[in-house]
Order: structure tokens, then sequence, then C-alpha cells
């Protein structure tokens, strides 16, 4: 849910955050010194080939929002609150069959909506200036799964269809710490803010309100309601960075989430595998103040990743390679516009699989300070 973050490889556990908001570590806000507020819109598109056709799609999303306070700043503590997409669910496969023993028929298998999490949280700084940060986080949404058969206009079949709906409500919550700078104790030339950072996140069993529809000539009609229970896995992250000679920043970092643990009302899925994940990045940023030139107030940033995805499709697993690259432009002092771009293929033409090559364009804004803090005269 940030484009600093997508164009720097996707992760950033150790990354601080004085002029950003991530909520990927909540340890990282204690650098808040301005109220800020930040929301950011993400364009995906995905160019589809099977070896036999390709096919394009485009989706846009609005990827959440956040606002952050800072609350007594010696202390570290900053209260961070907002609402982000958890999950996205949105296709449509369409397919014609030629049956000689009944009537040709289309069938159409869709699937919309997603679960979003709101959450509030806080940061701390800890004894020998280690820091500590978690929020409580809140899970709500609702997917739509429908599969349809349609006969051509003239046939004698009626067509049908079945309709899945669910509501997710849930608790959880975020945890993280950041160390200390490390290059205190091993004193590494042109090296500063060396710091450890470390996430989880954790989501109690979320209930999901299940109602099965079946379509007829008549209509719907509403065959069962019951609610059921969904598992969804913990996640956890690490990350490494440090800033080299004042204007570079680097970082590294690794995420964990067991997919195969992952259950809907007691079953697991057979084409879920535990999902991995690893980015590299790098920002480059000039000391700047409030006289200092446009060009000079720009940031530049770059990443590559790697993603062992959670889906299996016929016993394969899908892998996900990518680079990104992004920048953050001026508006006023403390306030940008960010712009985040990646690009990668995932999964293969081999054993009847599709080779999908992903673009995703995000872009955030950003305002501090002299949007909401009163200065002085």
């Amino acid at each position: 849910s940030s484009s600093r973050l997508l164009s720097m490889g996707g992760l950033g556990y150790a990354v601080q955050n004085s002029d950003f908001l991530s909520d990927l570590n909540p340890a990282n806000w204690y650098k808040i010194y301005a109220t800020r507020l930040e929301t950011n819109f993400l364009l995906n598109g995905v160019n589809l080939d099977d070896g036999l056709s390709k096919n394009k799609y485009s989706k846009g999303i609005f990827n959440g929002i956040k606002i952050g306070i800072p609350v007594e700043r010696d202390l570290g503590i900053a209260v961070v609150l907002g609402i982000a997409p958890e999950s996205f669910v949105q296709y449509e496969v369409v397919q014609s069959s030629v049956n000689n023993s009944i009537e040709n028929y289309t069938s159409t298998y869709k699937g919309e909506g997603g679960i979003n999490r709101l959450f509030i949280g806080s940061s701390v700084k800890l004894p020998y200036n280690f820091v500590f940060g978690a929020s409580f986080d809140y899970y709500m949404g609702n997917i739509k799964y429908s599969s349809s058969i349609e006969y051509e206009d003239n046939s004698d079949y009626n067509n049908s269809s079945v309709i899945k709906d669910r509501d997710y409500k849930g608790l959880g919550f975020n945890i993280g710490i950041l160390t200390p700078d490390l290059n205190n104790f091993i004193k590494i030339d042109k090296i500063q803010e060396l710091r450890l950072g470390m996430g989880f996140k954790y989501v109690s069993n979320i209930r999901t309100d299940t109602t099965l529809y079946i379509g007829s000539l008549l209509g719907e009609k509403l065959v069962e309601r019951i609610p059921v229970y969904t598992h969804l896995p913990y996640k956890f992250g690490m990350g490494l960075s440090f800033i080299y000679d004042q204007n570079y920043l680097f970082t590294i970092d690794y995420a964990n989430q067991p997919w195969s643990k992952f259950t809907f009302n007691g079953e697991a899925d057979p084409n879920l595998r535990d999902f991995h994940k690893i980015s590299i990045g790098i920002e480059h940023r000039n000391s700047v103040n409030r006289f200092s030139t446009f060009t000079d107030q720009i940031i530049l940033r770059g990443g590559i990743g790697y993603e062992q995805t959670q889906y299996k499709v016929n016993g394969t697993g899908i892998d996900y390679y990518y680079l990104s690259a992004g920048l953050s432009f001026p508006l006023m002092f403390e306030n940008t516009i960010d712009i985040g771009i990646s690009a990668g293929f995932r999964g293969k033409k081999e054993n009847e699989l599709i080779k999908e090559t992903v673009y995703n364009l995000s872009v955030s804004l950003s305002f501090g300070e002299l949007w909401f803090t009163r200065q002085d005269r």
C-alpha cells in the first residue's frame, strides 16, 4: 500500500518512516514528527500467454488511506490509523462449449470483492534504543463467486447459475520491533542507521457468513445460509537497512506466510503452498531544507525481488520475478507525490499453464506538517 516500498522491492521491515507511512512494521512509526496523511492508488496490468492465445487485463485499486500523529517525540510515541485492502478478487472466465449430445452453451465463472483491514496502532521507544510497535486490526469484507451456464436463444434447456456470497469479519494484530543502530557497535566507515526490523501479523479465525443462491428461469432462490470460519495464516518478516554515505538507503528483506495452513470451514486448499518473498532495494535522497531546489528534493528508488507465491496450478508452483523503480516529487516541503512501478513475470506455458507478464503503477500522495500542523508565528 506504499509507492515508496513498491519501488524498493515491495518490503521494508527496517525502513524508518519520518515522512512516509507504512504499516508493514509499526515500530518504524517512531520517527514521525509531524501529522501526516497518505493515500495510495494502484493500477495493475497483466498480459496472459498460454501458447495458443494472448490476452490483456487491467484494473485500478484504491489502495488505502493512513493518518499518522506524533504524540511524544522524545519517547517515539506516534499513533497511526487507516484502512488498507488485505486481499482483492476480480476475475471473469468465459468458455464456449460445443456438445453433440446436448446443445451448445457458454460457461461463465466470476469472482469479485475483497477483504479490508481497518487498523489503529502506536510505536514507543524501549530501553537501550530498541523500538516496539503494535496495531489492533479489524478485518471486514465481502467476496462473491458465481458460475453460470447459458444456452443459445432457441435452446430447449434453461439457463442456470450458482452464487456463493461470503461476508468476512474478524480481529487480528500486527507487532514489530526495531533494533538500535548496530553500527554504534561494529563501527563501519560511512555507514549510519544500520538496523534490523521484524514484524509479525496474526489473524484470528475470521467469521465467514456464507450464503448460497441457485438461479433458474424463475429467478434466484436462497438455498443455504451458514456461518463458518476462515483461518488465515500468520505472516512473519524481517529486514536489514542502512544508510551509506549519508544519501543512499539500502534494504534487504524476507517475508514468509504458510498458506499451506489456510483452511475454510476446517478444510485445507490443496492448491495453496507456503509463501516466501525476498527483496533488495535502494533509495537516493539529497540532504534538503526549505530553500532547496525542486530537483534537489527529488528522491530516486530501485529494487528487485522474488516471490514463491502461494499458488499451485496443476501441481506446479507459481513463482514471480520482478524489477521495480520509482521517485518522489516535492509538492511543498514535507509533501510529495510518489510514483512506483514494477514489472515482472510469473508462471510458464508448459504443463497447460499460463505465463503472466505483470505491470504495476502505484501513485501515493503524502502530506505533512504545513498542511496539518499549526506554525509558530
